[in-house]
């Protein structure tokens, strides 16, 4: 059963939204950077909206946390008439897998996977934080759901950057022997993993092209190293105005979703803690945990045409795309992608849908007004 928030919005003359942050984090960490900072400055500009600077501003009628921080569970007793809605409800484990590289932080890492939930600090953190708030915001469709199911309230949000508007309705591919510019941006440990995907694809494309690849990502953490003639290597520590600045001279982006355990005794062990041994494929475990499409609509917002697996979120948003495919393997994504880079038109229209479905739907400012349309739909049931 949904928590029922009856007790905490009573009718207001002034139908004013009154919002508090209640965050701390780093621009850098996407879960924060997202709500807290480009949602924020947003709502800045909603006249229907007031958003308090700190506590001492008065009783809000949201309060917007940060799962895990205590802070959700510290104002419900301080404003037990305010909504409040978690950022992030879930927990990721940390790991490490790459035994050969660090035996010893490989193990304690699959240690720590090992540990029961409910011995786990962090874990109970959040969890904390989850029965403190009235309403979670999901970042991906399973979330949702998976919340809902357990009986929390959620609401389904994209992940969507504060991005500056372009003037181009497409780009263009390179012609066969120029240069072609390749981009990843994310996790070092997903650039990590993926090493043999990344070679296969880059050799493929590099028979065609001279490639450059900028890997935008923790650059301390990048372990694997791509080496190949006629491809060029850009390692780049991640930031968001790096990126913005990057993408617009992009031709193609590469978005894995799935991270692969190596070896076969993490697998084992794994699948025996996770499945009782009935399913060594990892792919649920190993599937990044938040499962969203977030690098997808960068790339989609300039325009860049990108490969990605066929993970529901990125086929819910680009499933409708023409011309756009979602290759599961190094082998697929190579063919499609000399197909594609070979035929102009098809590539300029892939482009064209992307900056196009960008401006319509996949932007912060419209899933910022669909989520302050929301919450006055709850404050108005709850009147």
């Amino acid at each position: 059963m949904e928590r029922s928030t009856s007790c905490r919005w009573h009718a207001k003359s002034d139908q004013t939204l009154k919002i508090l942050f209640a965050a701390v984090g780093s621009s850098k960490t996407g879960s924060y950077r997202i709500p807290f900072i480009g949602m924020r400055e947003v709502i800045l500009n909603f006249s229907d909206v007031a958003v308090f600077e700190s506590e001492s501003d008065g009783e809000p009628d949201v309060i917007i946390c940060l799962a895990g921080q205590g802070r959700a569970t510290e104002l419900r007793t301080a404003y037990p008439k305010a909504f409040i809605l978690l950022v992030k409800p879930h927990y990721e484990i940390a790991y490490f897998l790459y035994w050969k590289r660090n035996f010893l932080k490989a193990a304690k890492s699959l240690l720590r996977a090992l540990v029961p939930r409910a011995l786990n600090v962090n874990f109970i953190r959040v969890r904390r934080d989850i029965e403190s708030s009235d309403c979670v915001i999901s970042d991906s469709r399973r979330l949702h759901l998976a919340h809902a199911a357990d009986g929390h309230q959620s609401i389904f949000v994209r992940l969507l950057e504060k991005l500056p508007p372009i003037t181009y309705e497409h780009i263009d591919p390179p012609s066969i022997g120029g240069s072609l510019n390749v981009c990843y941006h994310g996790h070092a440990e997903m650039l990590n993993s993926s090493g043999a995907y990344f070679r296969e694809l880059l050799r493929a494309l590099s028979s065609r092209y001279s490639v450059t690849i900028f890997c935008v990502t923790n650059v301390g953490n990048v372990n694997e190293k791509i080496l190949l003639p006629n491809v060029t290597c850009v390692y780049l520590d991640y930031d968001l105005p790096t990126l913005i600045e990057l993408l617009p001279s992009m031709h193609l982006g590469i978005v894995p979703i799935r991270i692969a355990p190596k070896g076969w005794l993490p697998n084992k062990l794994l699948s025996l803690a996770l499945f009782s041994g009935f399913q060594d494929n990892l792919d649920i475990w190993a599937e990044k945990a938040s499962a969203n499409a977030g690098r997808a609509y960068l790339f989609a917002h300039f325009g860049v045409p990108f490969l990605s697996d066929p993970s529901p979120e990125i086929l819910l948003d680009f499933g409708s795309t023409q011309g756009l495919e979602y290759p599961t393997n190094a082998k697929q994504a190579a063919y499609y992608a000399t197909q594609l880079l070979s035929a102009p038109g098809t590539y300029s229209e892939v482009s064209q849908a992307l900056i196009k479905l960008s401006r319509s739907e996949l932007n912060l400012e419209t899933e910022t007004r669909k989520l302050i349309e929301r919450l006055k739909c709850f404050r108005n049931t709850t009147d």
